[in-house]
């Protein structure tokens, strides 16, 4: 995004080519293999976690306004990791969530029984949210039973 034509950001695509930011992005690391257990690296994200978590804190602090949007960075496709955002209406991110893949689970209420992943994200980024926001989404979010 940071060198496309329409999204250029020059204070980064003037100092770092495309292909630099991929080549550090594969190696950066952020935790000590020998100081992870085996379980924890069952999350695909065991390696960037602590800055994910870092972030994401970050993004819990920020005011919350009463409209309030919630989206998918692109558009899903069958494959790939997906990052959920919940964001004010001038786009500033107010939670997130990097979704898995249908491993992840996203939610384990009751609430969320019968729902499709759209609604089960919907309801997990709205738990942090307070009450009486009003909540915007497209079409890939609704469903009737999420409305329900």
């Amino acid at each position: 995004m940071y060198w496309a034509n329409r999204t250029r950001v020059a204070m980064i695509a003037d100092r770092m080519t495309r292909d630099h930011y991929f080549k550090i992005r594969t190696n950066l690391k952020l935790v000590n293999d020998l100081e992870v257990d085996e379980a924890s690296k069952q999350n695909k994200f065991w390696k960037v976690n602590p800055l994910i978590k870092t972030v994401r804190k970050a993004c819990l602090e920020t005011p919350r306004s009463q409209h309030i949007s919630v989206d998918v960075r692109g558009k899903p496709n069958p494959c790939g990791l997906k990052n959920f955002v919940c964001t004010t209406p001038d786009g500033v991110p107010l939670d997130f969530f990097m979704y898995e893949g249908k491993e992840d689970t996203i939610l384990t209420t009751n609430e969320a029984e019968g729902l499709d992943i759209g609604g089960k994200v919907v309801l997990k980024l709205s738990e942090t949210l307070p009450k009486g926001v009003k909540l915007y989404m497209d079409r890939y979010f609704r469903s009737l039973d999420l409305l329900d």
